[in-house]
């Protein structure tokens, strides 16, 4: 539970960030690249993984899709700001 905490505080943090400044397009691709992952992830896992750890392996997953979410909204943030100080020029 920890490890969801703690991996989900950038990703929220990071939505928060791009709905005030009104910028859905990076919030809506960094969406499909992470559950594009988490699917993948969750149709490797259930060849041998899940039949023994169904739970760990779905928390993986997620755990995994939230820091992917979140890293890419980061990356995506000198962009945003440079956009939005654009607008407001």
């Amino acid at each position: 539970m920890l490890a969801i905490l703690l991996s989900a505080f950038l990703a929220f943090q990071m939505d928060g960030v791009f709905v005030g400044t009104a910028s859905p397009l990076q919030k809506r691709n960094g969406m499909f690249i992470s559950f594009s992952v988490f699917a993948r992830l969750i149709s490797l896992l259930s060849i041998g993984f899940f039949d023994m750890h169904y739970l760990d392996g779905l928390l993986f997953a997620f755990i995994l899709y939230l820091i992917i979410r979140g890293v890419y909204l980061v990356a995506c943030l000198p962009s945003n700001m440079r956009l939005s100080q654009a607008r407001s020029s």
